[in-house]
């Protein structure tokens, strides 16, 4: 995952995520993404109920030098992609939830990819929220990383959990 953006109100939280989708071995087979899903559920305890995340749609991120915000621009909908050992995927997935809160602690989540004719990929990971990022009074990108840095006190060690750098 390279970064989430999280803005927030009583009513939607989008989150985009950037999955890497490739090809290994040398196949005849091509692979057919039809569909992603993503969930979470909170490990540590919460006043707040799951989200139901949706595939919304594809985007980019755009610079604008006026307000020198990143800001994500539309690519095309959510729609089944094409993967091969020559073209590998890494788009910019975004998921919207409504009716949803995220709040402080350990979020386990899991991303999963439905293959046409093929079993499903799927990557469970978690990410830590820290008290510092006030949720839901401002958006912006906020860079999430798996690397050792550290953690919130009662979070053990896991290099598949993203926190902020």
């Amino acid at each position: 995952m390279q970064a989430s953006d999280v803005p927030q109100s009583p009513d939607r939280v989008e989150i985009y995520i950037q999955p890497v989708f490739t090809v290994h071995q040398k196949t005849d087979v091509t692979s057919v993404v039809t569909w992603v899903h993503l969930s979470m559920t909170p490990l540590s305890q919460t006043n707040s109920a799951p989200p139901y995340f949706y595939w919304q749609d594809v985007v980019g991120f755009v610079h604008d030098p006026e307000t020198d915000k990143i800001n994500a621009r539309f690519s095309y909908d959510a729609a089944p992609f094409v993967v091969t050992q020559d073209h590998p995927r890494a788009s910019i997935l975004r998921f919207a939830a409504t009716r949803a809160f995220l709040t402080m602690g350990r979020w386990e989540w899991t991303l999963t990819a439905e293959r046409q004719g093929q079993p499903s990929l799927v990557a469970e990971f978690c990410i830590d929220i820290p008290a510092a990022n006030i949720f839901g009074t401002t958006s912006g990108l906020i860079a999430m990383s798996n690397d050792q840095s550290p953690r919130l006190p009662s979070s053990p060690p896991t290099s598949n959990c993203y926190r902020q750098p």
